[in-house]
């Protein structure tokens, strides 16, 4: 569809109903007292001077915006788009543009805020590259935020000369993003989410070890490839929860859409490669994959074992829920199963996993 883009303040009409519009859509997803005794208060238009609305006709439709945050960080506001016109990638033109009106402003940084429950947003923002940091100002004590960043001033390497060594290192240094995509598994020793660099590189060290245990003689070192890359896509896809029906329902579509992107970054061959291995792994049709799927099983398993059942309880699930989850194991490595199975009845007992 057409539609015009226009440059204005916070004190415009049109932009101050489409924050109302919001307002509700938030009081939808996360709760209207939840949300107007919490965030409201940070979500006032006063200081904000730098607001993109679209428009289909004469019909305000989408919003966006920003405001100065320090002399070095810009931090986005408001992006809405009604429903709709939703799915037509508008949110996306409005949120490059609001970074290359705060780049052309002199600031050289993004931040801002945003949760878990908003699914479809944090979806937007790591596609455009915005990466999860530590939760700032206001923002540093309220457990359902996830403030992000993007840096609007890119960095670049000196050339080595070699076009196909250029798109090996960049693509090396895209993929330093999966340390800021947090799962929703603990580290064992309860300090925090684990994030998807740590849990690839725990996979690779468990493939070489319980290689011993596994049905149908894999390659162990295919399946290491395999587990290496297997949630590269999750850098613009975002982790997708294994209890969460909702997010499970788009989750191929986003993470299709991920591979798309970044495996083209690379040298067409290493490309077609990673993305063959990652294609393979989701199948799970080979004995390498179900192997690799199964140390994709376990890991979690283990270390719900070790933190009071912390994602089981997140989840409320039930235990056919878990075993249903860890199948894999059943039919590709047996011999652990008895350990499986004595371990989800020690959790049900202790209320971790509803029977």
């Amino acid at each position: 569809m057409a539609y015009t883009i226009v440059r204005t303040d916070g004190t415009n009409e049109d932009f101050v109903e489409l924050c109302r519009l919001l307002d509700e859509n938030l009081d939808e997803i996360v709760g209207k007292k939840f949300q107007r005794s919490q965030y409201v208060q940070y979500n006032t238009l006063e200081n904000i001077h730098h607001v993109l609305i679209a428009y289909d006709g004469t019909k305000a439709i989408a919003c966006g915006s920003f405001k100065e945050y320090d002399g070095e960080n810009a931090e986005l506001k408001r992006v809405f788009v009604r429903k709709e016109y939703r799915g037509q990638g508008i949110s996306k033109t409005i949120v490059l543009s609001l970074e290359q009106w705060a780049l052309s402003g002199g600031f050289s940084r993004m931040i801002l805020e945003t949760g878990e429950p908003l699914a479809t947003a944090m979806s937007l923002y790591r596609s455009l590259g915005y990466a999860v940091i530590p939760n700032y100002g206001q923002y540093r004590c309220m457990k359902n935020s996830v403030c992000m960043e993007k840096n609007l001033q890119k960095n670049t390497f000196a050339s080595s000369g070699n076009d196909r060594l250029d798109k090996q290192l960049e693509f090396i240094a895209e993929i330093d993003k999966m340390t800021h995509i947090l799962r929703h598994t603990l580290h064992v020793d309860g300090s925090g989410r684990e994030n998807d660099a740590e849990h690839s590189w725990h996979l690779g060290v468990m493939a070489m070890l319980l290689g011993e245990y596994a049905e149908g003689s894999p390659d162990i070192n295919r399946a290491i490839k395999m587990v290496l890359v297997h949630d590269l896509v999750e850098i613009y896809a975002g982790d997708t929860f294994a209890y969460d029906a909702a997010g499970n329902t788009t989750k191929e579509l986003r993470e299709k859409e991920s591979a798309d992107r970044l495996f083209s970054r690379l040298p067409e061959d290493q490309g077609q490669e990673i993305r063959a291995l990652w294609e393979e792994f989701d199948a799970e049709q080979t004995a390498d994959a179900q192997f690799a799927a199964c140390m994709d099983r376990i890991q979690p398993f283990l270390h719900n074992t070790l933190t009071e059942g912390a994602t089981w309880r997140e989840g409320a699930v039930h235990a056919a829920d878990v075993f249903k989850r860890i199948s894999p194991v059943k039919a590709y490595m047996p011999r652990l199963w008895p350990w499986v199975q004595a371990n989800v009845a020690a959790a049900v007992e202790r209320g971790w996993i509803q029977d």
